[in-house]
């Protein structure tokens, strides 16, 4: 009778797997207290999470005695923590790449090579270590992300499956259900201080895209996940005060005026990030709402597009953030495309009822989607500001996703199209938006992933010229730059092509797993290669300069360096 009972809670949206933070594993901060703040604010490492990667040699406890009895006015800090914490690995590089080959053919090789420098080996778990362990191989960024990363990877899958890497992308997937399994949603990254938030929700493509190679029945064997992980983003939804209207925000839900349920970016905590802890603190420090500002701090950090004006009130910087007031466009279009693949599931299974309640929630969020995005004027898809109760301000490329998500209407992807075409496209491919704050979610840089959604959502509505042009631009970009660095990296300046990406809060990471993935899959789509008859051309053209701008180009790089829905029988590999 117990068992019974026992099971039936554990189901339930109520069961603690999602709320009781004290069953988590404890993040650095909560093991060391005023040391760790101590140690971050006092620029003892240049990049704040060098610090929260550390191993420590023994127990906290014992640290936090060593370093009471130590206390004084001459500690040395960067002494202290070589001697009771264990460095993170630098990354290691690829053995050299032969130059004789073309460029292309040379950013193949090098791809190749770094889907084994980037992957890890199934984890071993370590006292009071920060990281997460996974039980299957998983592939880092690169650089100082040493750790999976939840939307990272599934823009780095395109670029496994061109490389016929079934076996890492499965891996991944296997991964990621652990993750759920473990702590009913999946967080940022696997690590401690990532456990109060997650990214955008790509669980449900990753499955599917993983289908599209092993066979519908990949579907079937992730399906109580997929919804699980559903769940947790539509958690908020049963709080009493928002269920009976009293709120018109619960964690990740809102409520639209049409009283359509949508979703924002949120983080439960309300202090700083511990990988960013010195960074969030000195603008946080000057806040009589310092609370709010954390928590949009992290929540928009959760986004993936940490940090954008997106998030700022108009014409403010990061002191005006406000991401929980926002309501994401590529968010919801993420979470529709779960609800479709939650519909497909269930009518695979024969349970119509459950197939056509997903499609119709599928369907709702689509034609707010329609209602509240739009902008007729400018002929884009923006976000919506809940608190203002009508469109936000800022113009980015995120607007794209109603083309990748088959949300605008054939009236209004023409006006989209023309759009990409005259306002975000540049030299290098397409900008992230108009304004340039400094921020590296803004102007002038570009993201792979976002590349990615704009060819593709160009493809879906038949403006294949214009995607392949986007595409194009990118590759040339990154080949280009492969060419005079021998890297690939996180982002790219896609205005001034001769010059390195900056902006945000730590130097130019190079690698990269979701550029490579990009990279790979845009090149085999549209046979981008370079040949050797263009390669001589460009080598007569530029060879009295080639050697100073390669040499200045690596000078500057190294410079900055639930479950009720689902019979028990459905369960992951």
């Amino acid at each position: 009778m117990f068992k019974k009972w026992f099971t039936k809670l554990k189901r339930s949206p109520y069961w603690p797997e999602f709320l009781s933070v004290p069953d988590r594993p404890l993040s650095p901060r909560q093991h060391f207290g005023s040391i760790f703040d101590v140690i971050q604010i006092s620029h003892t490492f240049k990049d704040s999470k060098t610090f929260v990667d550390t191993i420590p040699k023994k127990a906290p406890s014992k640290i936090k005695k060593q370093y009471h009895k130590s206390y004084s006015a001459q500690l040395d800090l960067s002494r202290f923590v070589r001697d009771n914490f264990v460095m993170p690995d630098p990354i290691k590089e690829p053995e050299p790449i032969s130059r004789d080959d073309n460029t292309a053919i040379q950013v193949r090789a090098y791809i190749d090579a770094m889907w084994n420098v980037l992957t890890r080996e199934a984890d071993q778990a370590k006292p009071y270590s920060s990281l997460l362990a996974l039980p299957h191989r998983y592939i880092v960024p690169g650089g100082r992300f040493r750790e999976i990363y939840y939307w990272d990877s599934y823009f780095t899958m395109f670029g496994l499956r061109e490389s016929n890497r079934a076996d890492l992308m499965e891996a991944m997937v296997k991964n990621f259900a652990h993750i759920i399994e473990t702590y009913g949603f999946i967080p940022n990254g696997n690590r401690t201080y990532y456990l109060t938030r997650s990214q955008p929700p790509v669980f449900a493509h990753m499955v599917e895209l993983l289908a599209e190679v092993k066979g519908e029945q990949e579907l079937d064997t992730y399906a109580r996940l997929i919804y699980r992980e559903y769940a947790y983003w539509m958690r908020g939804a049963k709080a009493p005060l928002f269920a009976n209207g009293t709120i018109n925000a619960s964690e990740h839900v809102v409520r639209m005026p049409d009283d359509t349920i949508l979703n924002r970016y949120w983080d439960e905590s309300i202090s700083p990030r511990e990988e960013s802890f010195r960074e969030d603190l000195e603008i946080g420090r000057t806040m009589d709402e310092s609370a709010t500002y954390y928590r949009n701090m992290r929540a928009g950090a959760e986004s993936g597009w940490d940090f954008s004006s997106r998030w700022f009130a108009e014409g403010g910087d990061l002191s005006t953030i406000r991401t929980i007031d926002i309501v994401p466009i590529d968010l919801n279009v993420f979470l529709l495309h779960t609800e479709e693949i939650l519909a497909r599931i269930y009518q695979r299974q024969k349970r119509f009822t459950l197939s056509e309640k997903y499609n119709d929630l599928a369907q709702q969020r689509r034609e707010a989607l329609q209602d509240f995005f739009w902008h007729e004027e400018d002929g884009w898809y923006y976000d919506y500001d809940l608190a203002e109760q009508t469109l936000s301000t800022q113009c980015t490329i995120a607007g794209a996703f109603a083309l990748y998500g088959g949300i605008a209407s054939p009236e209004q992807a023409p006006r989209m199209v023309e759009m990409i075409e005259h306002t975000f496209l540049r030299p290098g491919g397409v900008v992230v938006s108009m304004k340039n704050t400094g921020e590296q979610w803004d102007a002038p840089n570009g993201w792979a992933p976002l590349q990615y959604i704009t060819v593709m959502g160009l493809e879906r509505y038949g403006a294949s010229e214009l995607a392949e042009e986007v595409a194009r631009r990118w590759c040339s970009l990154n080949l280009s730059l492969y060419e005079k660095t021998g890297l690939l990296f996180e982002k790219y300046n896609v205005e001034d092509i001769d010059t390195l990406a900056s902006g945000g809060e730590y130097t130019l990471q190079h690698g990269f797993g979701w550029t490579n993935g990009v990279l790979i899959t845009l090149m085999n789509k549209y046979h981008i290669n370079t040949s050797d008859e263009d390669d001589e051309e460009d080598e007569q053209e530029e060879e009295s300069s080639a050697d100073a701008s390669d040499q200045s180009l690596h000078e500057e790089h190294n410079a900055e360096e639930e479950d009720e829905e689902f019979e028990p029988a459905h369960t992951a590999k």
